[in-house]
This record gives structure tokens, C-alpha cells and sequence, in this order.
């Protein structure tokens, strides 16, 4: 910071020195000294330099011409059908959305109905079993039929390789 300070001290005692010397020469060449905008300013209480700020520049018009009557009443009116067409959108999306809400529950509504028919189908199947009186000793499976042969003890006869009848080159 000292050394900040030394040569900010040091910069500021150049300066006036220039100062000087444009001055001498500007008075020697020149009878009235032009006065030019250093763009600091010198404080007497601290040894400090302060920016001077210049003025805002104000904007420069691009020389756009101001819309007529006919032309804001054009983009208004281009704006109105613009939230008009937005709105029918909205309003189009919403029906196909809740179309396509009502096609999935009737989906799962006819899935519900068939699931439900078919627990009633099973149970009334099982209800009509627990009520037959029948007891299940009584029960008999028909018995499947023997195929009658004349051998009945001795277990077919294991079968040969035969070569084959046809070779393909």
C-alpha cells in the first residue's frame, strides 16, 4: 500500500511538472492557453486522485418513424388472433386429453367387468362342487383301457440300425 501511495505521490508530482512545461511552451507559441480535460481532479485535504465522471451520453436516435394509426391498429389486432389461436389450441388440447382419458377408462372398466365375470364363473364352478352330496368315496375315475396282447410279460424287442436305403452325394 506505502508503495502505492509513493507512486501515486511520485505520479502526481510528474504530472504537475507536465503541466508546467505545456504551459510555458503553450504560452511561449500560443498568446491563450488551451484548456484540456485532464480527466482527474486534485484533492488538497489527501493526496489522493479522483476520477471526474463525465455526463451521460444521451442515446442516439436510430431515426426510426413512429407506427401509424393504421399500422397499431394492424399489430392489436394481430395480437387479439394470436391469443385467439392460442386459446383454440388450448381448448383442442384439452378435449383430445380428456377423450383420451375417457377411452382408457372405459379400457379398464371392460378389463374390470371381464376379470370380475370370471371370479364369478370359478366361484360358482366351485359352489356347485361343495354342493353335490356325492361323497368323494363313492367317486370312481374311469379306468383307462388296457390294450390286450398276447405277450403281456415280455417287453418289445429293441430295435436295429439299419444302414440307409438311399446316399445322397
Amino acid at each position: 500500500m506505502e508503495n502505492k501511495k509513493l507512486t501515486k505521490a511520485q505520479l502526481l508530482q510528474q504530472l504537475k511538472d507536465l503541466e508546467n512545461e505545456d504551459l510555458e511552451v503553450l504560452e511561449e507559441g500560443i498568446q491563450k492557453p488551451k484548456e484540456e480535460f485532464s480527466g482527474y481532479e486534485e484533492t488538497k485535504e489527501t493526496d489522493t486522485i479522483e476520477a471526474v465522471v463525465p455526463p451521460p451520453k444521451t442515446p442516439k436516435s436510430r431515426g426510426r418513424k413512429e407506427r401509424t394509426e393504421k399500422q397499431k391498429e394492424a399489430f392489436a389486432k394481430a395480437l387479439e388472433v394470436k391469443r385467439l389461436k392460442a386459446a383454440e389450441r388450448k381448448r383442442v388440447r384439452d378435449e383430445k386429453e380428456m377423450e383420451e382419458k375417457k377411452k382408457l377408462e372405459e379400457k379398464i372398466v371392460k378389463k374390470a367387468v371381464a376379470i370380475k365375470k370370471k371370479q364369478i364363473k370359478k366361484q360358482i364352478a366351485l359352489d356347485d362342487i361343495s354342493d353335490d352330496d356325492t361323497p368323494i368315496e363313492k367317486l370312481k375315475l374311469p379306468k383307462k383301457k388296457k390294450i390286450e396282447s398276447d405277450d403281456e410279460n415280455e417287453p418289445p424287442a429293441p430295435r436295429k440300425r439299419e444302414p440307409p436305403k438311399f446316399l445322397f452325394y
